[in-house]
């Protein structure tokens, strides 16, 4: 989404056998390596080669999907929406609606693990209360994004029912075949600064390697969504791969032609 009344767009909230992207930049595959240590955010993207919403939960292993990164939260999660579901450009738009009509007044009851809608960047967002803070203050995880942030009481409405009974749109993704340093750990930040930079905002192609079993029970959204282990490849280059393909065969039979 964009700022002034725009709501809910889609990543870019303003702004094993295959090759991840990530590690396929620098002519590395998509092995069990770990990642190289190193304090500089350039050289940590360089060492990368030696180193889940309801659409989800419906995707076989090895199925190839479209999904557009929203949120890179460590070294070993980002956040992506499916490009291809319908109720996510749904969404958008009854967001881009919420936020033309009158600012209701923020229920005194408003408590943690209940649903609202927040403005975040001149937007409105779906998010879900973590805590409450101090001076009418929220800590919000937004559902359809996977980031979080704090808003005011001026910044939160009351979600509509509508709204709050469709399923989170941002699934929790790893590279799959790529060992990430743990959090916390000394090259972390390092390492989720270069996936930042290379994924973010970016369109790609995945293909699906795992997929955790969701928490249906679970309070947090983020615990009701199945996390998926993804190969990415560059939105066109899979049919790249496929034009290169057809060539060789289309020169072999030349070949055998003029034999």
């Amino acid at each position: 989404g964009e700022e002034g009344e725009g709501g809910g767009g889609l990543y870019g909230r303003g702004g094993g056998g295959e090759e991840n992207t990530a590690s396929r930049r620098w002519g590395g595959g998509a092995g069990s390596g770990s990642v190289g240590t190193t304090n500089n955010t350039t050289n940590a993207m360089m060492m990368m080669n030696t180193a889940s919403s309801a659409a989800a939960a419906t995707l076989p292993p090895k199925e190839t999907v479209k999904v557009g990164v929203t949120e890179v939260t460590s070294a070993s999660e980002f956040f992506v929406q499916i490009t291809t579901e319908p109720r996510a450009q749904w969404i958008a738009a009854q967001m881009v609606a919420l936020g033309r009509e009158p600012a209701p007044a923020v229920p005194a009851d408003l408590k943690a693990g209940q649903l609202c809608a927040a403005k975040q960047d001149g937007a409105w967002y779906r998010a879900y209360v973590e805590r409450i803070l101090p001076n009418r203050q929220y800590e919000l995880y937004f559902l359809d994004f996977g980031n979080t942030d704090v808003a005011g009481s001026k910044d939160v409405r009351v979600l509509p029912p509508a709204l709050a009974a469709v399923a989170p749109q941002a699934i929790p993704v790893a590279l799959a075949g790529l060992k990430m340093p743990k959090a916390g750990s000394e090259f972390e930040e390092d390492v989720k600064a270069a996936l930042t930079d290379i994924l973010k905002g970016g369109v790609f192609v995945g293909t699906v390697y795992g997929k955790s079993q969701p928490d249906a029970k679970a309070r947090h959204p983020k615990q009701r969504v199945p996390r998926l282990a993804l190969a990415l490849k560059e939105e066109g280059e899979e049919e790249e791969r496929k034009k290169k393909e057809k060539d060789k065969e289309e020169e072999k039979e030349k070949e055998k032609e003029t034999e």
